[in-house]
């Protein structure tokens, strides 16, 4: 199952969303308290939802889920793209740092070899 379904087959929740109550609101808020972990996914799926607003659109519920799961997907992919590519970067500095470092290193120790043979 993928961790948007739950939420999407949840009225509490699509109501929450699009029709916000104090109720709803503490108990959601409550919710995202106790399951820390979810934020992520709870945050995603309502920005999604709040850009798309389906009940604009002629669809059934089937194809309003299944373009909700598209746009969630594709939202989620971006998201780890993102990361991937910013991970990806850090790796090559880290590797740049290192080869900085050690060139430092060696040309250091040359100069200090060259400066001894030179006042020997």
């Amino acid at each position: 199952m993928k961790p948007y379904s739950k939420y999407l087959e949840d009225s509490f929740f699509i109501d929450w969303i699009y029709k916000p109550t104090h109720e709803s609101d503490v108990f959601w808020e409550t919710y995202i308290l106790n399951n820390p972990q979810e934020q992520q996914v709870i945050s995603d799926l309502k920005e999604v939802l709040l850009a798309i607003k389906t009940n604009d659109l002629n669809l059934t519920e089937a194809e309003k889920k299944e373009m909700l799961g598209g746009k969630i997907l594709d939202k989620m992919m971006s998201s780890k793209k993102t990361s991937t590519e910013f991970n990806l970067f850090k790796k090559y500095f880290k590797y740049a740092a290192m080869l900085l470092v050690l060139l430092g290193g060696v040309g250091l120790f040359l100069k200090t070899c060259l400066v001894n043979k030179i006042l020997l």
